[in-house]
């Protein structure tokens, strides 16, 4: 018998070919789209030569004001330190990586400035026309002016910024009108000293009989906060405060209930003789502590051992030291995991997020459902804890405190960061 001899391909020369023809497809692929791919590195080139002519047009302005010493010739808006002359029209930048400000003597040039016999600028810049320093702004600077609220201020319920400090008026607050300082507030028990009331910087409370309180009572307000959950935001120094019984005396709870608790903030139903339902503080002297009712046997992430109901962050935190915390809860959003329900509770520690996890849904709902209706009271610069009628209140020196109706994002805590630290830094 004769067999005929074909020429062909083999199968396994089939796959080995198919195999080499994708991998050479992969790292043409990866050269043309990687981060040091042909398109990453064309559109890198484009970028800088952009960057290049643009900042070349800025400097053709700076000799024609030099030589003719007049303000027609510089471009973009001019800025202002901030100083007692320049109280109402103060304008500046500040690179946070450099703790560097910009201020008189320089000039800023937003996005879409248009420059003679170029066009629109699509980048922002700083230029400086007596030295002809031109400095690209990026995501390192941050912009400070008068008369604007600092960082996010959708859903604010309350706000102690540096910008409400710097332009409130002192004497109105002592006089009692506090709508100056923020709408349906009352300020108690301050005496504006050093260590009571606000002063240039911060606001100062004495941890003996400071406190303030703000009116949330409104059947609007409390179902905005059922749907979204919270914000609650702190800048400065915490210090430990006086805690009293319901008979107004000073106790020592520490040997009383074998922790220690320095009490920040409440929402409560304005009874001095009961506790708040909604309570926040440090524990111990090291730990961030709080809780939204008292629905027991509900887990949630960091819950203490005991007391499932209390969330008690370990922070480290030493008494008297300078903190930026941000706490938020979103209750937008169900999460289902091993047959139960949760929202996102997260930390963070100067604009990063330190901690995030989960809140059981159940333990929202039943503060919810069990005592918003009778909670009318947001307070600030003491809280209650175990028993009714016994407070506990902090010494505080507070350069930032803010509280919101839904949770911040990522990018809100840190933009509210960045800001509120420059700003303060510049008081």
């Amino acid at each position: 018998m004769k067999y005929s001899k074909e020429k062909g391909i083999t199968l396994i020369a089939l796959v080995i070919t198919i195999i080499v023809l994708l991998i050479l497809a992969g790292v043409s692929i990866t050269m043309l789209t990687g981060d040091n791919g042909i398109l990453s590195q064309a559109q890198n080139a484009k970028k800088k030569t952009e960057l290049a002519s643009e900042k070349e047009a800025i400097q053709l302005s700076v000799p024609e004001y030099q030589l003719a010493n007049e303000e027609k010739y510089k471009l973009g808006t001019t800025l202002y330190d901030k100083n007692a002359d320049n109280s109402t029209i103060w304008d500046l930048f500040v690179n946070n990586n450099e703790n560097k400000t910009y201020g008189t003597g320089w000039n800023y040039i937003s996005k879409g400035t248009n420059i003679e016999s170029y066009g629109p600028t699509q980048n922002e810049w700083l230029v400086n026309y007596e030295t002809g320093e031109i400095i690209q702004i990026d995501d390192n600077y941050t912009h400070l002016t008068h008369g604007d609220n600092i960082g996010v201020t959708d859903g604010l319920i309350f706000n102690l910024d540096p910008s409400i400090i710097d332009t409130t008026n002192i004497e109105d607050l002592k006089s009692g009108n506090y709508e100056t300082l923020w709408k349906d507030t009352t300020l108690n028990g301050f005496n504006w000293t050093n260590d009571s009331g606000l002063t240039s910087k911060e606001f100062n409370f004495d941890g003996i009989d400071d406190y303030i309180t703000v009116k949330y009572d409104s059947e609007e307000q409390k179902n905005t906060l059922a749907q979204n959950g919270f914000t609650f935001e702190y800048y400065g120094t915490i210090d430990k405060g006086n805690s009293y019984n319901e008979n107004k005396e000073i106790i020592n709870y520490k040997e009383l209930s074998g922790n220690d608790y320095t009490g920040i903030f409440c929402y409560w139903n304005g009874n001095e003789n009961q506790q708040a339902k909604c309570r926040f503080g440090i524990l111990n002297q090291k730990s961030l502590y709080w809780n939204m009712g008292l629905a027991q046997g509900n887990i949630s992430d960091f819950s203490q051992e005991g007391a499932p109901w209390n969330i008690n962050y370990p922070i480290n935190y030493n008494l008297g030291n300078e903190i930026y915390y941000t706490i938020t809860l979103d209750t937008t959003n169900i999460y289902k995991e091993n047959g139960g329900e949760y929202y996102k509770q997260t930390i963070y520690l100067n604009g990063e997020k330190f901690l995030e996890g989960r809140y059981n849904k159940k333990q929202w709902d039943n503060f919810i459902n069990n005592e918003l209706a009778n909670l009318n009271t947001f307070c600030i610069g003491r809280s209650s804890m175990a028993y009714d009628g016994w407070w506990h209140y902090s010494k505080m020196n507070a350069y930032t405190l803010r509280l919101y109706n839904h949770a911040l994002s990522s990018d809100e805590v840190k933009e509210n960061y960045q800001k509120s630290v420059a700003y303060h830094e510049n008081l």
